[in-house]
């Protein structure tokens, strides 16, 4: 009898502990791989109705050097601002999806067309999660490959030429 309650008890033993380690989803994830979607909406189409209804409104996003941008709609007029100013389609690959407790990142490759030229590339969004929202993120970014292709920047002559 006892050893008949022990296999009875084992299954929802399994159940619980795989409900309390992880097993059940990963929200935080589900908001990463949702951005993701959304950026690739907002750049393929001029619709931001993705990021809007997965940012919190008032959302702050930090980018290195350069000011805060505050609030969902000031996210989403910047990168229309970006797409209507480029000169081509302008196309993201993304890698390095994970997301822990209420933080969540992303790297990504961005192509795209500079002074017409191809340009690719690199950066990394850290996503902070409240409720099911983006409440602030952290982009950082490889501005540096982008400014020598467009000619804003130029590497200094070798010594000696």
């Amino acid at each position: 009898m006892k050893i008949k309650a022990l296999w009875l008890l084992l299954p929802l033993l399994a159940v619980v502990i795989l409900a309390m380690t992880g097993c059940g989803g990963n929200p935080t994830l589900d908001v990463v791989n949702k951005f993701i979607a959304a950026e690739d909406l907002i750049f393929s189409t001029g619709d931001g109705s993705g990021l809007m209804e997965i940012e919190d409104p008032n959302m702050v996003l930090h980018m290195m050097a350069w000011p805060d941008t505050v609030g969902s709609a000031a996210h989403v007029a910047a990168i229309k601002g970006i797409r209507n100013g480029a000169a081509g389609p302008i196309t993201h690959t993304w890698s390095e999806i994970t997301a822990t407790g209420d933080i969540g990142s992303v790297r990504w490759t961005e192509t795209g067309t500079v002074g017409g030229k191809s340009v690719t590339y690199q950066g990394a969004y850290f996503l902070k999660v409240k409720d099911g929202k983006i409440i602030e993120a952290w982009l950082i970014s490889d501005m540096l490959t982008y400014f020598l292709a467009a000619g804003i920047v130029q590497y200094a002559p070798p010594p000696g030429q």
